[in-house]
């Protein structure tokens, strides 16, 4: 599997990913407009594929935790083909998201989920401060 930033060429199929995982069209909307907004973290927005074939997508924004105050990266939504659910591509995606974000110095990462959409493999992902992770002799964080 593969793990990249998307590219405009990708919009199509981001969509149709975000389209059948919620089975709505209004999540899909909510994409396009977070990536029209300037708050829309280009390098975090995620495409996850293999063999040429779109599989899952996660992207971050900034929001403000209260109006006029710090701001903090939020992440979501994060949507995996029905057909390729509960294969660990939602838990690499998120991995992928919380490593650039710690490169990025970012302190701090807002993860909303719903119970429907918050599944086993959301909690092997901790939802923590990403400065607080601790560190192993080469550099890499751990769980």
């Amino acid at each position: 599997m593969i793990i990249r930033a998307e590219t405009a060429t990708d919009h199509d199929a981001i969509r149709k990913i975000v389209d059948h995982a919620f089975g709505d069209t209004i999540t899909g909307d909510l994409v396009a407009a977070i990536r029209a907004s300037d708050r829309f973290v280009p390098e975090l927005s995620l495409i996850a594929g293999s063999q040429g074939q779109a599989l899952g997508h996660v992207m971050s924004s900034y929001v403000d935790v209260e109006p006029g105050s710090r701001r903090v990266l939020q992440v979501g939504p994060l949507a995996v083909t029905p057909s390729h659910q509960r294969r660990g591509i939602g838990s690499a995606l998120m991995e992928e998201t919380i490593r650039i974000a710690e490169e990025r110095g970012e302190p701090l990462l807002l993860i909303e989920a719903t119970r429907s959409t918050t599944s086993a493999s959301a909690s092997r992902v901790q939802t923590q401060s990403v400065s607080n992770r601790r560190r192993r002799p080469s550099g890499r964080s751990t769980s």
